[in-house]
C-alpha cells in the first residue's frame, strides 16, 4: 500500500517539525486513521518532494511530523506545456483542469473567449479549479501542481504569454491544409515549451483564430471528427507529452 500524499507548502529540510492542520490533519486521524511513528509522503508543489513521520497528534486539529528525507522530483516532464483553454461550461472544465494535470501539464490558462458561457460564482470556481489540480497532483504522484492563470479575455492573455519561448498551435475545426501531426513534425528538435490552444463548446471563431495566428499560432487540425473541448484538450496534451515529452520515453535533460 502507498504512503499518503500531502501538499505542505515549503520550504522544509530534513529534520524539520511541520504541523499539518485543517482538513488535512483530519484525512490523516479520521479518514486514514494514522497515529504516532506512521509514515507519509508530502510535496510542496514547486517540484519538492520528501518523506516525513508523524511524531504528534492533537485530535482532529493538527498533526506534527518530522522531514526525514527531502529530493527533486522526478516526475516532471522535460516539456512544458501551458494549455490555453477557451473556457467551456463549469463541469467540463473541472475534468479537463484534473486531467490535464495528471498528463503533466505546466500551467493551464483559462481564456474567455467569445464563445465561452460566462460562470457564476466565478471567484470561488477559479479556488475550486485550484483544489482540483492540487488533488490531482497528489494522486498522481506530481510534486509540481501546475499553474492556473487568469480567466482572460484574448487580448490580455495575448500581452501575458507575449515575448514568452515556446512552439505555439491553435485547434480549429475550420482549418483545412494543416494537420496536427505535419505541425508537430515540422519541428527536427522538441522544444522546452509549447502552447497548446483549445477553444470553448462551439470552437474559436475565425477572427479570434486570425487574431492568434498573428501572435505566433499556427492552426491546426485534429482530423475529420469534431471532438468536445474536453476531449480535444486531453487528447492535444497527451500527443505532445507522447512525442516531446516523457510519455514517449524523453527524460527529463534529454534532448
Amino acid at each position: 500500500m502507498s504512503r499518503p500524499r500531502l501538499l505542505v507548502s515549503g520550504p522544509w529540510a530534513r529534520g524539520q517539525v511541520l504541523a499539518i492542520k485543517g482538513r488535512d490533519a483530519r484525512r490523516l486521524t479520521r479518514v486514514l486513521r494514522l497515529g504516532k511513528g506512521d509514515l507519509i509522503s508530502i510535496f510542496d508543489g514547486q517540484g519538492v518532494e520528501g518523506g516525513a513521520r508523524i511524531l504528534e497528534l492533537r485530535g482532529w486539529a493538527e498533526v506534527k511530523v518530522e522531514v526525514l528525507w527531502v529530493e527533486r522530483a522526478q516526475a516532471e516532464s522535460p516539456l512544458k506545456i501551458h494549455l490555453v483553454q477557451g473556457l467551456p461550461k463549469w463541469p467540463k472544465m473541472e475534468v479537463v483542469a484534473q486531467k490535464v494535470t495528471e498528463l503533466g501539464v505546466e500551467e493551464v490558462c483559462g481564456l474567455l473567449a467569445r464563445r465561452s458561457v460566462p460562470w457564476s460564482g466565478e471567484g470561488e470556481k477559479w479556488r475550486r479549479l485550484e483544489r482540483i489540480m492540487e488533488e490531482a497532483s497528489r494522486q498522481c504522484g506530481r510534486a509540481n501542481v501546475p499553474k492556473l492563470s487568469g480567466p482572460w479575455k484574448l487580448e490580455e492573455f495575448l500581452r501575458y504569454q507575449r515575448g514568452k519561448p515556446g512552439a505555439r498551435l491553435l485547434l480549429w475545426e475550420g482549418e483545412r491544409t494543416n494537420s496536427l501531426k505535419a505541425a508537430l513534425e515540422a519541428w527536427k528538435i522538441p522544444p522546452e515549451q509549447v502552447w497548446l490552444a483549445v477553444g470553448p463548446e462551439g470552437g474559436f471563431d475565425e477572427e479570434e483564430v486570425k487574431i492568434m495566428n498573428q501572435e505566433g499560432y499556427t492552426p491546426v487540425s485534429m482530423g475529420p471528427r469534431i471532438l468536445r473541448t474536453e476531449t480535444a484538450s486531453m487528447a492535444v496534451v497527451a500527443i505532445a507529452q507522447y512525442l516531446w515529452g516523457d510519455m514517449g520515453g524523453r527524460a527529463s535533460g534529454m534532448p
